[in-house]
């Protein structure tokens, strides 16, 4: 809303590229689009080339392709068209380095330590802490893109928008299922957003991605707390500590899987937990608190 000038660009689905880990580097990485243009968008490159074009800059490529395999051309002038197109076909272009031996300094290490993470108590008014994280499926800058968000999430299979992870003995102690609507609060903060039970999250903890498209949900992050490590100062990005409460409302969480466990199938039996060592202990939650 302050911007002057609003210049859409191309998702990185539609667009010519290239990248190097740092300048100098033996190796460098292609993309090329895997879809047509969608919208009234342009690449960030085109742009920078119509501004060098009214700007009389000596800039003589059309547009960003052809400026991209001028400058590769450049680099490799010789049987150009048939390194263009194996770069295209590996997706990489790298050269064979020496490898040099390097020595590590134990006594370093040894003496190295960092300073323990700080555990300041659940305070009684705000009784859960909250993780944002990020979606695996649709990175944050991808939010916009909504055929995108069709993309399940790799741990709770979530497609579009938010959902409030909890654990299941957390759910039950505030009597919450599945799409069950709540509102979160934090000291700063309140959004209203539905409920997945997850039994891959503490009992004391609540989770949302913060990379889906808010909708009508209201964006995570205005519930975080300006809270500064003392020892790094950074932000505290998972000390925010919130309460809930049920509004009687229900919105379905939209899903590609029906159940997060077995069913009661037992593929993997508590004998052979404790055969490979992989057994899970259990804290009640009460002694959470």
């Amino acid at each position: 809303q302050y911007a002057d000038l609003v210049l859409p660009l191309h998702s990185e689905v539609e667009s010519w590229g290239d990248a190097a880990p740092m300048p100098g580097a033996s190796v460098s990485s292609f993309s090329q689009p895997s879809m047509p243009i969608m919208y009234d968008t342009q690449h960030c490159g085109d742009i920078l080339l119509a501004l060098a074009s009214k700007l009389k800059l000596p800039f003589e490529d059309e547009d960003y392709y052809h400026y991209l395999r001028h400058r590769w051309h450049s680099w490799h002038p010789q049987d150009f068209d048939a390194f263009w197109q194996q770069a295209l076909q590996r997706g990489v272009h790298g050269q064979q380095v020496a490898l040099e031996s390097v020595e590590i300094d134990h006594e370093f290490i040894a003496g190295f330590s960092f300073p323990q993470p700080g555990n300041e108590p659940l305070v009684d008014d705000y009784p859960l802490r909250l993780q944002l994280y990020t979606r695996t499926s649709s990175p944050a800058h991808d939010g916009k893109l909504p055929w995108l968000q069709e993309l399940p999430e790799a741990n709770t299979s979530q497609v579009y928008g938010h959902a409030l992870l909890i654990n299941p003995e957390t759910a039950a102690a505030y009597k919450l299922q599945d799409d069950d609507v709540v509102q979160l609060n934090s000291a700063i903060g309140m959004i209203e957003l539905a409920v997945l039970i997850y039994p891959g999250i503490h009992p004391a903890v609540v989770a949302i991605s913060i990379d889906a498209s808010s909708g009508s949900q209201g964006n995570p992050i205005k519930l975080l707390q300006s809270l500064i490590d003392k020892d790094s100062g950074m932000l505290q990005s998972s000390a925010t500590q919130v309460q809930l409460h049920k509004t009687g409302r229900r919105e379905q969480v939209l899903k590609t899987a029906g159940h997060s466990r077995s069913l009661q199938r037992q593929i993997f039996t508590p004998d052979e937990q404790q055969k490979t060592g992989h057994a899970i202990s259990l804290v009640p939650f009460k002694e959470l608190r």
